[in-house]
């Protein structure tokens, strides 16, 4: 048995032997034929052609204006007016508390108001005829405005009015709810035109400038805007540069809340030699590539400027109508013998 085992060990090292050389007599053989033939590898000519760097960033999305409106008094909600999507004019009364409201004196500052107008508007003629003086009238006028601010102060805390003309996106409360002081009621937002705010790095505040276009994307569909705003100093709880943009929103198709991305193009360059990132090399010297030199590969370092994706702006290093390697790139050095493949 000990005999047939140590048969066994002796057979498998002379396969093991065997296949060693087997790999390296193939080995050998293609580096021969690629001596002979040249290593074979693909190519691509070097063209100008449109280079763009863009920047993307996700935002959620306001109306140009919006402004919530909130309980000035604590109460029972007795009336909505409105319902999300309405739209209101300014100082349209949305949402209503009782008259009687036990804090607001609604009908005291009302009978007060009335009498003052009255009182105002009788003294008034009776001046024009020359009937008071001028200071009788100064004080009736001065009395007929305090009560008038008086009672616009009671009637809008009571009567809850849209504070711009929008539309209504959003009502916290229903009717006949118990809400307290300062309870949070609707919101009504300008929605032809769309707000954003993104946060920046301090490399990428540099390339974005007040004015300059951006587009954003939500649902597959792009929507054209503009930057409106850059900060000059850094938001200390994000470690980022504040930018607000403003988007067209002809059809109203965004709304408040949604989430897009904001797309800037940061950088053009219409006549770049651009080099995808995977065809190039780099070593202690730089980055380089291989340009194709009759029948031989030669090693090209050269210089870069902006990067987007996997492209690379090339600013110095290759020209126009030359040809770099780009299939083949693990078996080429500088000056090795190739073979151009379709």
């Amino acid at each position: 048995m000990k005999k047939y085992f140590h048969f066994i060990v002796l057979l498998s090292l002379l396969l093991v032997t065997a296949c060693g050389g087997n790999e390296k007599n193939e080995v050998s053989n293609i580096e021969n034929l690629h001596k002979e033939n040249g290593v074979p590898v693909r190519v691509i000519e070097i063209k100008s052609e449109l280079f763009t760097k863009q920047l993307s960033y996700h935002a959620t999305l306001s109306g140009v204006r919006q402004s919530n409106k909130g309980a000035a008094v604590g109460g029972t909600i007795e009336k909505i007016h409105y319902n999300i999507g309405d739209y209101v004019q300014k100082d349209s009364v949305v949402m209503e508390f009782p008259e009687d409201h036990p804090g607001a004196q609604f009908l005291q500052a009302k009978t007060v108001f009335e009498n003052a107008e009255n009182s105002y508007n009788r003294l008034n003629a009776l001046y024009e005829k020359g009937g008071i003086s001028r200071q009788d009238m100064d004080n009736a006028r001065t009395n007929y405005e305090v009560q008038k601010a008086n009672w616009d102060a009671v009637n809008g805390m009571l009567k809850v009015k849209a504070p711009l003309s929008g539309y209504i996106t959003a009502i916290f409360v229903q009717e006949t709810d118990n809400v307290s002081s300062e309870a949070l009621l609707f919101t009504v937002s300008q929605l032809d035109k769309m707000k954003a705010r993104i946060f920046v790095s301090d490399e990428e505040l540099q390339l974005i400038n007040r004015g300059q276009k951006v587009v954003a994307e939500w649902q597959n569909k792009f929507f054209p805007g503009k930057v409106t705003q850059t900060a000059i100093a850094s938001d200390p709880s994000r470690l980022a540069f504040q930018v607000d943009v403003e988007l067209v929103n002809k059809n109203r198709e965004l709304k408040p809340g949604v989430t897009a991305i904001i797309m800037i193009e940061a950088y053009n360059n219409p006549e770049a030699i651009s080099i995808s990132l995977k065809n190039t090399r780099t070593d202690s010297k730089g980055r380089y590539v291989y340009i194709v030199n009759s029948d031989t590969a030669k090693k090209r370092y050269i210089t870069t400027g902006e990067e987007s994706n996997d492209l690379l702006e090339v600013t110095s290093g290759v020209s126009t109508g030359e040809h770099i390697i780009t299939d083949g790139l693990s078996m080429v050095s500088d000056g090795v013998k190739i073979q151009v493949k379709e």
